[in-house]
């Protein structure tokens, strides 16, 4: 026990639907049974406060001995809770906002209040009903951080009687709660926190009994910590390859997934026996960990790894996670070679991933749904008709599986063979473009329709007529836009001044509808 200003005993006193024998008990004087156990917690216990939940008739039975006895031990007079008797639903939910007061009082938690819950006399649903507010006071944070619950067996012909502490019930409760939001979203500090805390007691217990085989389960319960950071801060190499930031260890990495599994593995024993609830999810938890661990990044494997962790953070209701993996994954299949796409090598080029931006920018067929999705996630939905959440998610999913049936190798990948043709002749754009990361690979100043081949990406600023020309042709249309206040239009720009002026890249589609009358034929 520690010192505390605010200990309370909450005892039930069951029904008084029967009659009990009186007792000489030493100390106390005749009491019944009932009275002499919570005398007897509440000389060990030393309360400040005594809560007894009661029925009227257990009430009308007990109240005068209770008391009674509860004086002889030195202790305080208890507060009486009437409560029904439990065999309605009315009857129960009556009982639940009589323990959600005693148990769950903010004040109370605030203060450090110290609680020992006695179920010795809880008739009936008592008991386990107590148990399940419990649970709900811990899943809402308003449960007491020193709550106990205990079961007392009185045997009077013994010279001692034992009172049974129930607190691994609560731990449990905390486990299941724990194991459910680690399931459910991935986040893991609750069950990192049980699983420390088991890991502290179990080595008291070793180091007690003179042993030096200290618990290994800890290795996976960091194992767990790891994997859930990376998950929680989108450490897309750290997750399926490894990542390390020295480049002499980076061939040593070794992905959270992967150390994961193997620490399952080799704890999955000493965890049944030690960590009774963490081993039940460790079969599921190594089914959901095993498809996001990959050799390489680059090529099939690290495709499905990159598609399975899109698929994981869409399952775990993450979809702004899903968006930027699925993305990820996306520009991968249109690098080079390893270089664009290799995080955890020294080989890793960021012009080469610039480039294969740039490829998937202008060649994947759904580079432009997914910036649109992005956009819309990332902007908290303000912009005009943004997308239902049912619509998003939908639609991440279909992008999820869509390339599934087509593994690509970066570097036996042929580069698509449409070009990036640059139309301006103003250096400033130019400059401003090139500092974009854009390669050109054929640059006119002014724009010749005949040189223009399906699919090429036509960058500049083109009359309306010239713009559906191209179209016609197959080629797609990228107006470098500017917001130009009136004091530089007509101006020559150079790559700062165009900065300043909001520049952005936006892809039209233009079509021909006809020729325009410009007479009106009167009847």
């Amino acid at each position: 026990m520690t010192d505390t200003n605010d200990r309370r005993l909450v005892t039930f006193l069951g029904t008084g639907d029967y009659q009990s024998a009186r007792y000489d008990w030493p100390g106390l004087g005749t009491a019944e049974p009932t009275s002499y156990i919570c005398a007897a917690l509440a000389r060990l216990w030393q309360p400040v406060r005594i809560h007894v939940l009661a029925t009227p008739g257990a009430r009308q039975h007990h109240e005068a001995g209770l008391i009674q006895a509860l004086s002889a031990a030195g202790a305080p007079a208890p507060d009486f809770c009437d409560i029904r008797s439990g065999r309605s639903e009315p009857g129960l939910w009556q009982q639940f906002q009589t323990l959600i007061g005693l148990l769950g009082n903010e004040q109370d938690r605030s203060n450090g209040c110290e609680v020992l819950l006695d179920i010795t006399h809880g008739l009936r649903a008592q008991p386990f009903f107590a148990g399940a507010v419990i649970g709900l006071l811990q899943a809402i944070g308003r449960r007491p951080d020193e709550l106990s619950v205990v079961y007392a067996e009185l045997r009077r012909d013994e010279e001692l009687s034992p009172v049974w502490r129930l607190d691994l019930f609560i731990n449990l409760l905390e486990w299941s709660q724990a194991l459910r939001l680690f399931l459910d979203t991935g986040v893991a500090g609750p069950v990192v926190d049980l699983g420390r805390r088991a890991q502290r007691q179990e080595s008291e217990r070793i180091r007690a009994a003179g042993k030096r085989e200290f618990p290994q389960f800890s290795k996976l319960v960091k194992a767990i910590e790891d994997f859930s950071d990376d998950l929680a801060t989108i450490r897309v190499a750290a997750v399926i390859t490894g990542y390390a930031q020295d480049d002499t260890r980076k061939t040593g990495a070794v992905g959270s997934a992967r150390r994961l599994l193997n620490t399952i593995d080799a704890c999955q024993r000493e965890v049944s026996d030690k960590l009774p609830p963490l081993a039940l999810i460790l079969n599921r938890l190594s089914e959901t960990v095993r498809p996001l661990a990959a050799e390489r990044l680059a090529g099939g494997d690290g495709q499905s790894a990159m598609l399975a962790l899109a698929r994981r953070y869409l399952d775990l209701g993450r979809f702004p996670e899903a968006a930027v993996v699925l993305r990820e994954a996306r520009v991968s299949r249109h690098g080079a070679d390893r270089r664009a796409v290799e995080i955890n090598s020294p080989e890793f080029d960021e012009d080469q991933r610039k480039a294969a931006n740039r490829r998937f920018g202008l060649y994947d067929p759904d580079a432009r749904t997914i910036a649109d999705l992005r956009n819309d996630i990332e902007h908290g939905g303000f912009r005009r008709q943004p997308q239902a959440a049912k619509a998003l998610k939908q639609r991440i999913d279909k992008l999820i599986e869509a390339p599934a049936a087509g593994e690509v190798d970066p570097e036996r990948s042929q580069v698509p063979p449409a070009r990036i043709i640059l139309v301006s002749r103003h250096p400033g754009a130019r400059d401003w473009l090139e500092k974009q990361g854009l390669k050109f690979d054929r640059q006119f100043e002014h724009l010749e329709p005949a040189a223009i081949q399906p699919r090429d990406a036509v960058i500049g600023t083109f009359p309306i007529h010239l713009a559906a020309a191209l179209c016609d042709r197959g080629a797609r249309v990228i107006f470098l836009s500017l917001d130009l206040p009136p004091d530089l239009r007509g101006r020559e720009l150079e790559a700062d001044q165009l900065a300043a002026c909001n520049p952005r890249l936006e892809e039209f589609q233009v079509k021909r509808l006809g020729v325009f009358a410009t007479a009106r034929h009167s009847a």
